[in-house]
């Protein structure tokens, strides 16, 4: 990983890349890897240089490569009201009744975007009726 610092102390530019040993990996072949890594330059001189991950790799590897896929990343979470509902349905029984009796409306915070949920006391009561309704069925 590497940061490039302007003056200001703003950031100029960032990389990294994480290496992962497979299971199978020979020992010759991790320790040519780990001295690789010792004398190649630090993540912030080749994002100083302006090397594309593929150079990234290259130079990691110290031979070309072949990319077999690519894919764009993005910043992307999963969450949504209806896995917030899922969650709160995991609250004992006697904690949801306090929401209902307290006329509170939980909140249910994902902790990877900060998307907040809220949820009404009506929906509160519905899952306690699923409940006891899948309990006695």
């Amino acid at each position: 990983l590497g940061v490039l610092v302007n003056p200001d102390h703003s950031i100029l530019a960032s990389g990294g890349f994480i290496l992962q040993v497979m299971p199978e990996a020979e020992e010759e072949a991790i320790h040519t890897l780990e001295e690789r890594l010792k004398s190649i330059p630090s993540v912030s001189r080749m994002v100083e240089k302006g090397l594309t991950p593929e150079e990234m790799l290259k130079e990691v590897v110290g031979r070309e490569i072949h990319l077999l896929y690519e894919q764009p990343i993005r910043f992307h979470c999963g969450c949504s009201y209806e896995k917030s509902l899922a969650a709160l349905s995991s609250l004992g029984t006697e904690v949801l009744m306090e929401y209902v009796e307290k006329g509170e409306e939980p909140e249910i915070l994902c902790h990877f975007c900060h998307e907040r949920y809220v949820i009404p006391v009506s929906k509160v009561e519905e899952v306690i009726k699923n409940r006891e309704w899948n309990e006695t069925s």
